[in-house]
């Protein structure tokens, strides 16, 4: 009746879920577990042969014996007297008791004979294993009881070693469970392969429980200790009515889990002691398939009173819970060890599936924890092979009274993206302290609720009261001091600095947000501090007090919104002050009267920049800028008193007079670097910038001292915090905390410096990270629904001291206020002082402007979820749908089976191929052809030859000459790996006979997962690509393998030599070699012989396999197994043999790590907020972009348009794209992408532009355009006279000095930016020798349709030399050169771009139109012969001129604004006239983010959206995320990705000079809230 009871229970259950399941279920499961009963009677083990001098197999044989006497007997206790007895596996029977008593230990051996094979689950899969140490079977009331010990005997030397780690203890050579019996255990339960052939042995090492009751009704183990299990220590395994009861666990051994029930029912776990080195309760049902053909949940389970320490999890469900797990109850328990990384966890993935529902825990006591003290992952394993799409749901968690003293995540929740499986989670009356970084939660989930919950002090709510925190802050502050003149604990009206600070926050406020109740509580202080006569209430101007400076900063702010002549009043008696103020013999403020010839940080920020801020608002120009010179003068002179060279901080004071009791006697300074201290002065500087004028000279000086100011701040950040320590230069010292006006000021600062644009994108996330701290370490919310700012250091000071100089300003020493560590931890720490609160208002603003608020400040944006919602999709054959693998370096392009294995249909889509960034080829040079035989000689005007590499047409030698070189060297297909399939008859299966086809590219992987039916048989394939090796691996799995009608092939092909194709001729066998040159049991090495290229291929795979060559360049793996892995890897050289084997498993975990770091590393942006229909799609190419930029852009030279997918201009790089295959990797935070290129540019490209430019006679380095690896000149009619490319290097410095602006960056590139603006100089001055102004000729146009010998004056051209020249001026001032005077002279006389009427033009005619000339297409993949001639129609002008790419637009979208060039009106105007009237089929893929970009640069959002999703031809992006050009010889333009990821970040940071810090180039009609982070600013 009793099981009936539960059954009825748990069917019942669910209409049960809203009664309180601790007064209902809870009962009822305590009342319904059976416990054991045993006869009365004893069977001595000694008796039966045991002793402590025996060995263990007769300990062994001697207590199974007693055992199985003592069942046979009908039962009774086995005991177990004092004494170490070893043994080997022990089998307990039905109604047996083994008793350890105390003094007693069973310690077992290792010596895996002892141990013999039995039924069993090993990590949730049903197997024949190692029996466990102690072992049951379908027995009925077994016990282990007594207070004895039983010892696994795991340790380094023994069992532990067996796990494959080798910190414990194992070595090659040594079993492992890594060294395949884990992988084939989970591959026969994949493949469903019954039990009884899932048999394992020692040889295998597959670890054994420690104790482990099988199928057994009646289960009792109470009061002993277990020590060292080998593997997990307590498992009773699809067992029922279970009670684990005072027992003592210590196990550090690895998979070391304390008790974990699997597919268990009714199961009562208290008073036992956890310390573990995996979970301590880790409740199971069997995993994946097994888990769900047994369909056992475990149920009605009950943990109490014990205590957890070390180990990953207190009471966990999971992962191996695939049968489901319900009605678990925990109450009373104690859990406290930094080695105890979650209190509460559930896990499982879509492999695992599973509902887990109605667990309950309460009144659980935690005193630290590593992560979580709820955690709910429906991820966990995301690398995990296995068959998915089994959806996990968790429900019904319900958490009440459970404190804990510190984690880093209060609540965690990892969620699925695509369906709410998540839902009804309760946690009520909790408080979790000492939490680093709050609750998150990741995916879909619904009905969250936290009921009273506290975190680090504040209630959590669910429905924030205010959108915005500095709204939030102002109305908290509002509610708790009414009267704005009691702020900051006054009891009185009070003239006081913190009160101005604060409210001048406050005020910023209400400008941004509106709120008359605001606006009136800032003039109520006013008004009552300030009567009509101006005077101030409680003011002493003979105090010579800067604090009471800063007050009148705030009125001085009221008085230019709202004037009033009592404040104009006020503000001059404070003026006076100023003038007045006494200083040093340096002409710097003492701090105060009383503080005589010291100089305080604190007081430079209370004095200085209201003096510049009312000299601006107040006094004629001549005067304000002998104060602006003033207050720069002092902000320096004060930071050179008072750095501190060894931390880069700066002391909190300087004693002039070195005779302060505080101060050092040689140098003046403080004794440490006070953080608040700090942080005024930081302020001084941000706020002083904000008062100097824009034009004033010396503004660059304070953004320099700025710069250095952080990044001291910056690097004694806390790292794991983000927030600073009170005593700042001691961070680790004992007492020290971490303190929060210090923390919001500096946030303030560094999110105020981004905004400005003083400094770049380095500084604006340390200031998020920042503010993100303060919210989860100093934010509380309080029970009213009010927010606190705590951990606040109330004041601290310096003296005052007396001395015989400065006696007469001192009545009262305060001797305690000595500056010491002591000191500053000394002073009282309060909540919501004005000091910390008013920053923290001006940081909210600051995150407010960048878009974030009250529920995403502290949540970064989940990567994972934006990542995989776009995964491409493939269902169906389409030429134009491969999908490619990579790491930047080599790339794979593979069809709808995941591999190369119908090259046929693909070869006019995408092709399928492998390149890498150092596969070329060059033909044989039979005519002996020179480079020189490619060369001619023009005169363009600039005063002498220049000789160009050229396309000469006519045939003869200079032709051959033209085809050898451009043809050679080309880019290699280094093979085809490619599944052959047949069916039953033996016969070839077709592409089209294929069916049930569903591809996916899983981005976050980097794996491509195949799977498809041929023949009716399913076939199953994943393809991924090594990131730190040059190869491709993949694991196939299908009946066909085993039966002989699948297979893998590789096959060789020669080069084509053509445009381009996939570079790869069949006909050509006998021109080239392929031979295996090594083998091994599970290897062979191909030499590919190229006429002079060698390079090798090295194959490898697992299992039974066999490679055999079976035509010439074709080899062919077979298996007799269903799952074949292999690995290819390409090399150039013969390959070293590695130390260790391939293996499939422990690749695809290394790149399900390595494609994780790199989504989150760089910037991220996330749509999923936006409502415009169309932002589903741009972010679905935004991310795709990202992969494929990544694998085929980020090599060691510059890209091929074309990357490393197939052959376009013969795979060759051409340079005038480089910026578009690199700023965005720049914008988007990838710097060290960019580094390899600039390399080669420095060590190889270098020496050859020198010599074109000297070849032309010019000055400088003259970068070539279509080249190789080598740095060769590919001659061209096009390519050889485009000097758009020039700039690039420098474009390119800058961003890596934009990154790191050190002096090692100006070393490394310094030269080359120099050289590179030597030749535009030089070039230049030869386009206008005498004077004048500059219009650059003699050079083909970005434009291309706009050629040399017809036109000049280009627009983009004159602005990219303009902009080059500039920044290389900047470069030399960098490195303390001084300005180069002919490029000045240079930069003031580039003519404005060329005018047509009221827009740009494309360029100018050279010569009067010729109205006989006839008009011509532009194709831009022909050349013409060099003709030079210079007349052309008007007509053919006018199509030409909107033809190509709108490069006049490029003179704004991708430069700096240079108003002596362009009208901003009369280029919006161009813009119009461009999306009007262009020739769009003869546009290029960047074209339209360089539209885009200008459009924002304009202040034209919709224009920029319109641009980047306009319906064209060439804005194609397919489901692979390629930008389809044309289908002839373009299917993919990686230019065009680079430029779309370019003008999304610029469209989302904005750029140098830009006013919005957030999203300036999205419309501002609610429906684009893209949220994003990490991007750098564009120039």
């Amino acid at each position: 009746m009793k099981y009936l009871h539960l059954l009825l229970l748990c069917l019942l259950f669910p209409a049960a879920l809203m009664a309180d399941g601790w007064d209902t279920q809870y009962k009822q499961i305590e009342q319904s577990i059976r416990q054991p009963k045993f006869a009365d009677r004893d069977f001595l083990i000694t008796k039966y042969g045991a002793s402590p001098e025996a060995s263990a197999a007769s300990n062994q044989k001697a207590i199974n014996k007693a055992i199985a006497e003592c069942s046979k007997a009908g039962g009774g206790r086995v005991v177990v007297p004092a004494g170490t007895y070893n043994t080997g596996a022990i089998t307990m029977k039905s109604h047996v008791n083994l008793v350890v008593e105390k003094g007693a230990t069973l310690l077992f051996a290792f010596q895996p004979e002892l141990y013999p094979i039995v039924p069993t689950r090993w990590e949730g899969l049903d197997c024949w294993n190692l029996s466990p140490c102690i072992y049951a079977y379908k027995a009925t009331d077994v016990a282990i009881t007594g207070e004895g010990t039983i010892d696994g005997g795991g340790t380094n030397e023994t069992w532990w070693k067996w796990c494959g780690a080798t910190h414990y203890g194992w070595k090659e050579g040594v079993i492992s469970q890594r060294n395949g019996s884990r992988a084939r255990l989970l591959k026969m339960a994949e493949d469903g392969v019954d039990m009884n052939e899932r048999r394992f042995g020692p040889e295998d090492g597959l670890r054994p429980q420690l104790i482990n009751f099988n199928q057994c009704d009646g289960i009792l183990i109470e009061n002993v200790t277990l020590l060292r299990s080998p593997f997990w220590v307590i498992h009773p395994l699809l067992s029922k009515n279970i009670t684990v009861r005072g027992v003592h666990i210590n196990n550090d051994g690895p998979n070391g889990d304390g008790c974990d029930p699997e597919s268990c029912d009714g199961v009562l776990i208290e008073n036992c002691f956890f310390n573990t080195g995996d979970d301590c309760i880790a409740i199971k049902s069997g995993r994946n398939n097994d888990g769900r053909l047994w369909n056992r949940p475990s149920q009605n389970i009950i943990v109490r009173n014990c205590e957890m320490q070390n180990g990953h999890g207190g009471v966990v469900i999971g992962s191996e819970i695939s049968g489901g797990c319900r009605n678990v109850f925990a109450e009373n328990n104690i859990m406290d060890s930094p080695n105890l990384d979650r209190v509460i966890r559930i896990k499982t993935n879509t492999c695992r599936g599973g509902i887990v529902e109605n667990i309950y825990a309460r009144n659980i006591t935690v005193g630290q924890c590593g992560e979580s003290v709820l955690k709910i992952n429906l991820d966990y394993e995301h690398n995990e092979i296995c068959c998915r799409g089994f959806l996990p749901t968790v429900r019904n968690i319900n958490l009440e009274n459970v404190t804990c003293q510190k984690s880093k995540y209060g609540v965690q929740i990892i969620a699925l993206d695509t369906c709410v499986n998540v839902y009804d989670i309760n946690v009520k009356d909790c408080k979790f302290n000492g939490v680093a970084e709050g609750n998150t939660i990741k995916g879909l989930t619904r009905n969250i609720n936290f009921d009273n919950l506290y975190i680090n002090g504040g209630l959590v709510l669910q429905e924030k009261p205010y959108k915005n925190y500095s709204q939030w802050m102002t109305a908290s502050e509002m509610k708790r001091v009414p009267q704005s003149y009691l702020l900051d604990f006054s009891k009185k009206p009070k003239w006081s600095y913190v009160m101005g600070i604060e409210l001048e926050a406050m005020l910023d406020t209400y400008l941004k947000y509106g709120g008359e109740e605001i606006k009136d509580y800032c003039k109520l202080y006013t008004d009552t501090m300030i009567n009509d006569k101006g005077e101030i209430r409680g003011y002493k101007l003979k105090d010579y007090n800067l604090d009471n400076i800063r007050t009148g900063h705030f009125v001085a702010r009221m008085y230019e919104l709202y004037p009033e002549k009592k404040n104009l009043k006020a503000i001059e008696t404070l003026m006076k002050q100023m003038k007045d103020q006494p200083r040093t013999n340096e002409g710097v403020y003492w701090h105060k009267a009383i503080y005589a010839y010291q100089v305080w940080l604190d007081g430079i920020f209370m004095g200085l920049p209201f003096h510049a801020m009312t000299a601006k608002m107040l006094l004629s120009d001549k005067k304000a800028r002998k104060i602006y010179d003033d207050a720069v003068d002092q902000i320096k002179k004060t930071y050179d008193r008072t750095l501190d060279p060894k931390t880069g901080l700066n002391r909190h004071a300087w004693d002039e007079t070195r005779e302060m009791f505080w101060a050092d006697k040689t140098t003046g300074l403080s004794q440490h670097c006070w953080g608040r201290a700090q942080g005024w002065y930081t302020m001084a500087l941000i706020e002083l910038l904000d008062a100097l004028p824009e034009d004033y000279e010396r503004r660059s000086e304070v953004i320099d001292l700025l710069k250095k100011d952080l990044d001291a701040v910056i690097k004694w950040q806390d790292k794991k915090t983000g927030v600073w320590y009170q005593v700042m230069d001691s961070p680790g010292r004992e007492g020290n905390y971490l303190e929060s006006t210090c923390s919001t000021m500096f946030a303030y600062s560094l999110l105020k410096a981004y905004r400005k644009g003083y400094l770049g994108a380095k500084y604006r996330d340390a200031g998020i990270r920042a503010y993100r701290g303060i919210i989860n370490n100093f934010i509380k919310v309080n029970p009213d629904s009010t927010i606190s700012l705590t951990n606040c250091c109330a004041v601290a000071g310096l003296g005052p001291g007396t001395s015989p100089t400065i006696a007469k300003y001192v009545k009262k020493p305060n001797l305690r206020r000595d500056g010491s560590y002591d000191y500053y931890l000394s002073e009282p720490v309060r909540d919501n002082d004005a000091k910390g609160v008013g920053p923290f208002i001006w940081a909210s603003l600051e995150m407010e402007a960048l878009g974030y608020n009250t529920d995403n400040s502290t949540e970064a944006i989940d990567r994972q979820a934006v990542v995989t919602r776009n995964n491409p999709i493939v269902t169906r054959p389409d030429s134009l749908a491969s999908l490619s693998v990579g790491n930047g370096h080599i790339a794979a392009t593979v069809d709808v089976t995941g591999l190369q294995s119908y090259p046929d249909f693909y070869e006019g889509g995408v092709p399928l191929t492998t390149m890498s960034d150092w596969g070329w080829h060059s033909f044989k040079n039979d005519k002996s052809v020179t480079k020189s035989e490619t060369e001619k000689a023009f005169d363009l005007g600039h005063g002498h030859e220049e000789t160009y590499a050229v396309e000469y047409k006519k045939a003869g030698r200079n032709k051959d000459a033209t085809d050898f070189f451009r043809i050679n060297p080309h880019r290699l297909n280094l093979g085809i790996v490619g599944l052959e399939l047949k069916d039953k008859a033996g016969k070839k299966i077709e592409l089209a006979q294929l069916g049930g086809i569903r591809q996916e590219l899983a981005l976050w992987d980097g794996t491509v997962n195949s799977r498809f039916t041929a023949d009716s048989t399913l076939v199953e394939v994943s393809t991924s690509c090594y990131q730190d090796r040059d190869a491709i691996f993949s694991r196939i799995k299908s009946n066909m393998l085993k039966d002989g009608r699948a297979s893998v092939t590789f096959n060789f092909a020669y080069p084509t030599g053509k445009h381009a194709d996939a570079a790869a001729d069949w006909s050509k066998p006998d021109l080239h070699r392929s031979a295996i040159v090594s083998t091994g049991d599970h290897s062979a090495t191909i030499e590919r012989t190229v006429d002079e290229t060698k390079y090798y291929v090295s194959l490898e795979w697992e299992g039974n396999a066999t490679l055999k060559e079976t035509a010439p360049h074709s080899f062919t793996l077979t298996t007799t197994d269903d799952v074949l892995t292999f690995c290819a890897e390409y090399s150039a050289s013969m390959p070293k043999k590695r130390s260790t084997s391939y293996s499939y498993d422990q690749a695809i975990k290394a790149v399900m790590k390595s494609w994780p770091r790199f989504w989150n590393g760089g910037a991220m942006a996330d749509f999923s907020a936006c409502t415009d229909p169309r932002a589903k799609e741009l972010e679905r190419r935004v991310v795709l972009s990202q992969y494929l930029t990544q694998i085929n852009c980020a090599n060691a030279t510059p890209p091929q348009e074309t990357g490393l997918t197939y052959n376009s201009w013969f795979g060759r790089p051409h340079l005038e794209m480089t910026w578009w295959h690199t700023v965005d990797f720049a914008l988007w935070n990838r710097p060290k992408t960019i580094a390899p290129m600039l390399d080669w540019y420095n060590e190889v490209a270098y020496p050859v532009a020198k010599k074109i430019a000297e070849r032309q006679g010019f000055k400088g380095a003259r970068w070539m355009k279509m080249t190789d690896p080598w740095a060769g000149e590919a001659p061209s009619n096009t390519g050889s006279f485009l000097t758009w490319q020039q700039p690039h290097y420098i474009y390119l410095a800058e961003e890596m000095y934009r990154t790191n602006p050190s002096k090692a960056t100006l070393d490394k590139y310094g030269k080359y930016v120099a050289e590179t603006a030597e030749f535009m100089a030089d070039w230049a001055k030869a386009c206008a020798p005498k004077g004048g102004t500059i219009k650059l000729f003699g050079q083909t146009a970005m434009q291309e349709s706009m050629s040399k010998d017809f036109s000049y004056h280009h627009p983009f051209e004159q602005a990219y030399w303009v902009y080059g020249l500039t920044v290389a001026q900047q470069w030399r001032e960098r490195q303390g050169l001084e300005r180069n005077a002919e490029w000045d002279d240079i930069i003031s006389r580039m003519a404005p771009l060329a005018e047509n009427g009221d827009i740009y033009a494309a360029g100018v005619p050279l010569a009067e139109f010729d109205s006989k000339a006839k008009s011509t297409e532009f194709d831009p993949f022909v050349a013409a012969e060099q003709a030079g001639c210079k007349q052309v129609s008007a007509e053919d002008f006018a199509l030409k001129s909107r033809s190509d790419h709108p490069a006049v637009l490029g003179a704004c979208g991708l430069l700096p604004y240079y108003p002596a060039l362009y009208d901003k009106a009369k280029m919006a105007k161009t813009l119009d006239w461009v999306m009007q009237n262009w020739n769009w089929p003869t546009t290029w893929g960047w074209d339209y983010g360089m539209i885009a970009m200008t459009a924002a640069r304009l202040g034209r959002p919709e224009t920029a959206l319109e641009a980047l999703l306009i319906d064209k031809g060439k804005n194609t992006y397919l489901v692979s995320g390629h930008n389809f050009q044309e289908p002839k010889r373009l299917r993919l333009y990686m230019p065009g990705n680079g430029s779309l990821l370019a003008a999304v970040a610029m469209m989302c940071a904005g750029w140098d000079g830009c006013a919005e810090p957030s999203n300036p180039g999205f419309p501002k009609d609610g429906k684009w809230n893209v949220r994003w982070e990490g991007f750098q600013r564009m120039q």
